[in-house]
């Protein structure tokens, strides 16, 4: 599969390192006064990558990305289903203003690590690179 994309890429891009290794989390920051501005980066991106996908996704069910403006972490996430995009955003994460909310931060972006490992990765792996599920 990797053969019949541009540049050998197994991403929706063929920059640098990133045609090799999987994105499997988009991170936009922006400052509080640009929401729509990351919001339409992250939404670019996932159109790609879903672009990217569409012939191969079977266990993807949603693209992961964050939005960081000043202190404040967002969860955005993307599906697709019956060819159309549905993008749901400004799920707070946690933030960086105080230690309470840093630790719920450092909580989330662990879910999000384990949700890539254990979720995410092998559905790439299967779906896209067919290559087995790992036990």
């Amino acid at each position: 599969m990797i053969r019949t994309r541009p540049g050998l890429s197994i991403n929706h891009t063929d920059w640098g390192d990133l045609c090799k290794n999987p994105i499997a989390l988009s991170i936009e920051t922006k400052r509080q006064v640009s929401w729509e501005k990351a919001l339409l980066q992250i939404c670019t991106w996932h159109s790609a990558q879903w672009r990217a996908l569409r012939d191969h996704v079977k266990d993807i069910e949603f693209l992961a990305g964050i939005i960081v403006q000043d202190h404040d972490w967002f969860f955005v996430a993307s599906t697709l289903e019956e060819g159309k995009s549905t993008t749901y955003h400004r799920l707070p994460l946690g933030s960086t203003y105080n230690a309470f909310d840093s630790y719920k931060l450092l909580i989330s972006l662990q879910c999000l690590r384990a949700w890539i490992n254990e979720q995410y990765w092998p559905a790439f792996r299967s779906d896209v690179l067919k290559l087995p599920v790992e036990e």
